[in-house]
């Protein structure tokens, strides 16, 4: 049998971190007291990043044009870094990309059980070998050899069991099914976060590894995955079965709903209802974008109509780096920033502001740069039944290249995409600890600034 994972536009994050697990002790039988922690932190990017020139034929890292701006070489689907996290599978320490934008949790596999992943940019993270673990199941007693396939690459993947370890009370082995690649074709190990639907009907019904969790702790963990994503500073986390305890004052979380796929009618990624993207200090007035003191918010663009049956979803993916937007939405994003930068003496050079450049850029901006550019607003639908504002600011939209916290080199993250409109990390990802209820298919937002130092 055969599966093939939902094909998505992929660009996963300009940071490459790793995360140890850390694991919160509960009381037997405690309901929802068991909880898995995932502790994000920065290492380098190795072999991720380089520097390119543009059409001029420029150097490595060198000015395209003498404008300021760099080419990033990211290879043929811009990818440049991950989110990670570390888990230990079967005694094997595997690192796997954080990703709420799929479903299935596919590994990398040590040559020589992977034919060709001792190369490429991933070849330092493919460490498990199932044939290594004495807990390893391959396929039970048939082996089921199926295709994974990704904006950013595919994969043959052979379908294991084997266990991995939880601490509730004491150290407690469970079994997990999952795929191990064996023949590669650009893809990371990667763990899905997104609804099961994703992975069901594909001919190999593997659960995502949270429900996994959760039924293997009947009880013991609540059904809400928490993120939070600091960019460049610490304190990112995903936390398995239960709210982040950092949060401290929850009646500030604002809550919206999960919409079904306006396609299938199933829960499937986690989509919201998006409705505009609004601005204060500026209005269009005239044909251009003109500096506005009312204080008024002001619409830029409009999403796609939510919770139409046959319309575009807008959906929150960590996996993803960029934002990938209708080109109604990237186009009118564009025009505003290019009118605020004219009218702010051209700090920025105008092919930076382009959502759908033929290379991906990067400019060094400086702190007093970005304060000239106006914060966005994502205007949401609330659970009930009001209309929130998520900040979208300016060090979130030019999205911060390397985990090096002395550079400003940045890119433009407001990006003309196809199909579903997908709101990766440089969206209210890195300005809000986010916490995927499922249990109640809603998703609440809590500023993060307390939660990221």
């Amino acid at each position: 049998m055969g599966r093939k994972a939902t094909l998505q536009l992929r660009i996963v994050a300009f940071w490459l971190l790793a995360a140890a697990i850390s694991l919160q002790a509960c009381s037997s039988g405690d309901v929802g007291s068991c909880v898995f922690r995932a502790n994000l932190k920065p290492v380098p990017i190795d072999t991720h990043l380089s520097l390119i020139g543009g059409a001029t034929g420029a150097a490595a890292g060198e000015n395209v044009e003498n404008t300021g701006l760099q080419a990033v070489q990211v290879g043929p689907q811009r990818q440049i870094g991950e989110y990670l996290l570390t888990m230990t599978i079967g005694n094997q320490e595997v690192k796997l990309v954080a990703d709420t934008g799929s479903s299935g949790l596919v590994v990398l596999g040590k040559p020589p059980f992977c034919s060709n992943c001792g190369s490429g940019p991933y070849a330092i993270y493919a460490t498990y070998d199932p044939s290594k673990s004495l807990s390893a199941d391959i396929g039970g007693q048939k082996t089921f050899t199926y295709k994974v396939a990704y904006g950013s690459g595919d994969a043959t993947v052979v379908q294991v069991k084997d266990t991995a370890k939880i601490v509730c009370d004491k150290e407690e082995v469970a079994d997990y099914s999952f795929g191990v690649i064996k023949q590669n074709n650009n893809l990371p190990s990667i763990l899905g976060m997104a609804a099961k639907s994703l992975v069901e009907p594909r001919g190999q019904n593997i659960p995502p590894f949270f429900d996994q969790m959760l039924a293997a702790f009947p009880g013991r963990m609540q059904n809400i995955l928490g993120v939070t994503l600091c960019a460049d500073k610490d304190g990112s986390r995903i936390v398995f079965g239960a709210p982040d305890d950092r949060v401290t004052d929850r009646a500030d979380m604002i809550w919206v709903p999960q919409q079904e796929d306006s396609a299938s009618g199933l829960d499937s990624y986690y989509n919201v209802p998006a409705y505009q993207v609004s601005v204060q200090g500026w209005k269009f007035q005239g044909n251009t974008w003109s500096p506005d003191s009312s204080g008024a918010y002001n619409t830029v663009a409009n999403f796609p109509p939510p919770g139409v049956k046959g319309t575009i979803n807008t959906f929150f993916d960590t996996g993803a780096t960029l934002n990938y937007l209708t080109t109604e939405l990237a186009t009118k994003l564009s025009d505003l920033l290019k009118a605020v930068n004219i009218a702010k003496g051209g700090p920025l050079d105008p092919n930076f502001l382009s959502p759908n450049p033929k290379n991906l850029l990067s400019a060094n901006i400086s702190e007093a740069q970005l304060n000239l550019f106006p914060t966005l607003f994502l205007e949401v639908k609330t659970t009930s039944g009001g209309v929130a504002r998520l900040r979208w600011p300016p060090s979130v939209y030019f999205k911060k290249n390397p985990p090096d916290r002395n550079s400003n080199q940045r890119s433009y993250s407001l990006l003309q995409g196809r199909g579903r409109v997908i709101l990766g990390q440089a969206s209210p990802l890195e300005a809000y600890y986010v916490e995927h209820d499922r249990a109640n298919r809603r998703l609440g937002f809590y500023p993060n600034t307390e939660l990221c130092k």
